[in-house]
């Protein structure tokens, strides 16, 4: 069911009286955000979540977070970012996955937090998981960003590529077919043997919503997306990239992840000033779609990580 710009279902509600907010991004593309607003009945709010999907995900699929975060006392806001979701899409192939440069998506960012600006609480936290570590990442060292906490759900600081796949990127971009799908498209996956998460009621919500919206789906990766990854996931390993980078932050991995590359979790957050690497035993790469006993080990890491910062 599709209500005020949001898809609803009957086992995955919206958080209380959170809302979407639609605002003009990067080269004008119409782009969704959405506040809920904190429930804190005691006083001020706690804070507001900056809360950064992944490649492929939408709001939607973080409503049960920001109804976890609302309880903590927060506000919450999230982001379609541009090329999915149901933000503006350029490329030919609405179903790929599209971006030319990751300055796109912090500059979304960006604007995003400004159109919302005169409703947020601080301090700000970010949560950011996969794509959205990258995108947070980038934001915070480039100063776009300025947050008390932050908490990375397997982020993607580090690609598994193929010999000469970045270089084969590379070339078909030059040649014009930077906006061309890497890959066929595959939105017909099982639950066994998914590579995300071991909840199947959690997996199923994921599938329903893109199903009950199939403008909400997303496949394969373009080449031009492949070469914008890389040229930022090389950013933050520049000499002293991530030296002012003096918040506590907390880096999560999954023990079985396939999707991302756990050592550049434990490379990175060698770097950073004040960071604790957790790895979460048994779990996949959708670390706060997992179990709850998983959820829970994540969550429990988070507290942790407000603590640190007294929030």
């Amino acid at each position: 069911m599709t209500r005020d710009d949001f898809t609803v279902l009957s086992d995955n509600p919206a958080p209380e009286l959170a809302e979407a907010v639609w605002y003009e991004g990067p080269d004008r593309r119409k782009l969704r955000a959405m506040f809920a607003p904190s429930l804190s009945r005691f006083g001020t709010p706690r804070g507001t979540i900056i809360l950064c999907p992944g490649r492929t995900e939408f709001i939607e699929k973080y409503f049960e977070v920001a109804r976890d975060m609302q309880a903590r006392g927060f506000a919450v806001v999230a982001f379609d970012w541009p090329g999915q979701g149901l933000s503006q899409r350029d490329a030919p192939d609405k179903l790929a996955g599209h971006v030319q440069s990751f300055e796109i998506y912090v500059e979304a960012l960006r604007l995003g937090l400004a159109a919302l600006r005169p409703r947020l609480v601080e301090p700000f936290v970010l949560l950011a998981h996969s794509m959205g570590g990258a995108i947070g990442l980038e934001a915070l060292r480039t100063d776009v960003l300025d947050v008390e906490a932050a908490a990375f759900s397997a982020p993607l600081w580090g690609l598994k590529l193929p010999p000469l796949a970045l270089t084969i990127s590379r070339l078909l971009c030059f040649f014009g077919q930077g906006r061309c799908a890497v890959s066929a498209h595959k939105l017909d996956e099982l639950f066994e043997g998914n590579s995300v998460t071991g909840d199947e009621a959690r997996w199923k919500i994921q599938r329903a919503l893109t199903q009950a919206n199939p403008e909400l789906s997303l496949g394969s990766v373009t080449w031009r997306w492949v070469v914008a990854t890389a040229d930022v996931l090389r950013g933050f390993r520049e000499p002293g990239a991530l030296d002012t980078l003096k918040c506590p932050i907390l880096v999560a991995s999954g023990e079985n992840e396939s999707i991302v590359d756990n050592d550049a979790h434990t490379e990175l957050t060698q770097q950073l000033i004040s960071a604790e690497h957790i790895t979460i035993p048994g779990a996949r790469h959708e670390l706060m779609m997992e179990t709850d006993e998983r959820r829970q080990m994540f969550f429990a890491a988070f507290d942790r990580l407000l603590d640190r910062a007294n929030i």
